[in-house]
């Protein structure tokens, strides 16, 4: 059995070792860490490749294989050769868990992690400029940081852009997860907001 190449971290890309039957998941299928819940426990996002949710559970570490899609070391180049050695490739696509694994769903899911990463990055760095001017430890200090942050997404088209993609493929669930800020959850809603209005 090949340990994990490195401890699993907030929105890496995953796959199932084993079906889930009861949750209806089969061994390969991709997700995303949105949250971790204990030591060697997280909550994993399985999305469609519109972004919609069909699945969230929480998952040991040993039920999941980090995706890595470039080689990370010299130790890794090992640890991927004596796996090579233990999977059967027919035809095109990846083997992922002994599941066939096309192009466009990997593609989908890195894509989704990168725009997703990328948007909370943005909002995260926008909420805490903005709580230089507002107290984030007051219902009104929430208020209009949450305020004046939709009203910068609003004049940032670059920028509300990315965040609907980004809400799109992941999730509200898997934004608000990935921002540390008591104030993300009304900004989320706004955004959704902006979807509905499309």
């Amino acid at each position: 059995m090949v340990n994990t190449l490195n401890q699993l971290q907030l929105l890496d890309v995953v796959a199932l070792k084993d079906s889930l039957p009861q949750q209806r998941l089969l061994a390969g299928q991709v997700g995303t860490i949105v949250e971790l819940l204990a030591p060697d426990v997280y909550e994993v996002d399985f999305s469609d490749d519109y972004g919609q949710t069909y699945a969230m559970l929480p998952l040991h570490v040993s039920q999941l294989l980090k995706l890595c899609y470039a080689p990370e070391s010299e130790e890794s180049s090992t640890e991927n050769q004596l796996m090579s050695n233990t999977i059967h490739q027919y035809g095109s696509g990846d083997n992922v868990a002994g599941d066939k694994v096309m192009g466009n769903k990997i593609g989908t899911q890195i894509n989704h992690s990168q725009n997703l990463a990328q948007a909370a990055k943005d909002i995260k760095d926008l909420l805490d400029q903005l709580d230089q001017d507002y107290d984030r430890s007051t219902p009104t200090g929430q208020a209009m940081i949450s305020a004046k942050a939709i009203e910068a997404i609003e004049q940032n088209p670059t920028l509300k852009t990315r965040v609907i993609n980004a809400l799109k493929e992941g999730g509200t669930t898997a934004l608000e997860s990935a921002i540390d800020h008591p104030a993300v959850k009304p900004v989320v809603a706004m955004i959704k907001g902006f979807i509905d209005a499309e």
